[in-house]
């Protein structure tokens, strides 16, 4: 393979792009387990409403069980930024009593690139 044909686009690395917020949770000790299901049972319906949701993921660190990453994927850049899920009233209220603290939010350009994963191939909450 030639630099040239390594720089050039491809259908693989023209994946479909969608764009992520990325919220970290630090769950309470006791609480892990009960604030993944929640996540998972409760807050696509509280974003189900807003502009370009389209789904969420919810990770729990191998290493750190108590460290929860959850992936709200959305069509634009600008959706993706402009709805801080966390902060809302709802979204707190309904886990305040299962986490100790929201570590850190960030937003990501993502692209669904492995092979043979389409986007209907995907479980999201």
């Amino acid at each position: 393979m030639t630099a040239r044909q390594a720089t050039e686009p491809t259908l693989r690395t023209l994946a479909p792009k969608l764009n992520a917020q990325a919220v970290e949770l630090i769950a309470r000790a006791d609480n892990v387990g009960e604030l993944r299901a929640c996540i998972c049972e409760h807050l696509a319906d509280l974003l189900q409403g807003k502009s370009g949701f389209e789904g969420v993921f919810v990770m729990a660190s191998h290493k750190e069980p108590r460290r929860l990453l959850i992936l709200s994927l959305w069509k634009t850049q600008r959706e993706a930024t402009e709805n801080p899920w966390e902060s809302e009233p709802a979204f707190r209220e309904m886990v305040a009593p299962m986490v100790d603290v929201c570590a850190r939010v960030n937003t990501y350009e993502t692209l669904l690139c492995s092979a043979g994963m389409a986007k209907k191939e995907l479980r999201l909450c």
